[in-house]
């Protein structure tokens, strides 16, 4: 199997065309997966690289030289974040590598992905690396993160000295536990857990345990007493504003046993038979076939869906709003 051929078996495993996963490993267009595809190219290993950043199940030796089996051993499959980090470090000594790494951390605890980070230091998300490698710190990419965004310590971007932010001074993310509506900073806390953000639409594989949607991780965010199995969505839709506005994050947690036991009056994301995934707060329905599915907002009704229609229930833990860089 050549290695275009494994990037198609990836797709394939994926279900994924050639336009959904170059959006998936965050390229701009399909050109390249189209080239690579079509005109059975092999990938180059930065395109290996990446493509192993966002789907770190599969095993990056056996992508870029067919050795091995195609995904790593389940008894060596980390939390996602120690998964980014590995497949980062591990696949060389570049610089733009190890900034890459901090880079990530840092927008963690900012709350922004890496593509809106530098669309808002005005960076060409294709380029930016390679400038690095060549330029160090006097690159066009340091001399805009020094303009934009001035917390930012770049002797420890550039090589882990000192504390990621220049000064105690920091304005952070707050994460705001549901449950207590307690406000805490997630950066001021030494018990908080960088969790998985993933696409909304891909909530409802999650409870698949055939599907591994590792590959659907768009970034990374702290929340207080996060478990491993954690991971962030983004809510859509308005109909359970000002509690869950639309835009805001939040941090849940599947419940393996919900058909026998279910908290009502908390909020859950239902993830229904037919391909909808609901934020409700869940009450007692009309008998016990039935849940109510309560919406706050006045402006949205309140409806009552069949258990049997339901395949999985994530309880929501606390939300993030985000703030304006």
């Amino acid at each position: 199997m050549e290695r275009w051929e494994r990037v198609q078996f990836i797709m394939d495993k994926e279900g994924l065309n050639k336009n959904s996963f170059s959006k998936a490993i965050r390229l701009s267009n399909n050109v390249t997966i189209t080239r690579i595809i079509n005109e059975k190219r092999n990938p180059s290993r930065s395109t290996c690289e990446k493509i192993i950043e966002y789907f770190p199940k599969y095993n990056f030796e056996w992508l870029f030289n067919g050795v091995g089996e195609p995904e790593n051993k389940p008894r060596n499959y980390p939390h996602p974040l120690e998964a980014l980090r590995a497949s980062i470090s591990s696949s060389g000594t570049k610089l733009s590598r190890k900034v890459r790494k901090r880079l990530l951390e840092f927008l963690a605890l900012k709350y922004v992905t890496l593509d809106e980070f530098l669309n808002h230091i005005g960076e060409d998300p294709q380029s930016w690396e390679e400038e690095l490698d060549e330029d160090g710190e006097n690159s066009r990419f340091i001399r805009k993160v020094r303009k934009h965004v001035s917390e930012l310590n770049i002797d420890w971007l550039l090589k882990g000295e000192g504390t990621m932010f220049e000064s105690s001074n920091i304005v952070a993310e707050r994460a705001i536990t549901y449950h207590t509506s307690d406000v805490v900073s997630a950066a001021g806390q030494n018990n908080y857990r960088l969790i998985p953000l993933y696409s909304l639409d891909v909530v409802g594989g999650i409870n698949n345990q055939e599907m591994d949607v590792m590959g659907y991780v768009t970034g990374y965010m702290p929340f207080v007493n996060a478990l491993p199995e954690d991971i962030a969505v983004v809510v859509t839709g308005n109909s359970m504003y000002p509690t869950f506005p639309a835009g805001c994050y939040v941090q849940i947690r599947k419940i393996e046993m919900w058909r026998h036991y279910i908290e009502f009056g908390q909020v859950h994301i239902i993830d229904l038979l037919d391909g909808r995934r609901l934020i409700k707060e869940i009450r007692k329905g009309r008998d016990d076939q039935h849940f109510k599915l309560i919406s706050h907002n006045k402006d949205f009704d309140d409806t009552e869906v069949p258990i049997d229609f339901i395949n999985a229930v994530w309880l929501v833990l606390a939300k993030y709003v985000k703030a304006v860089m």
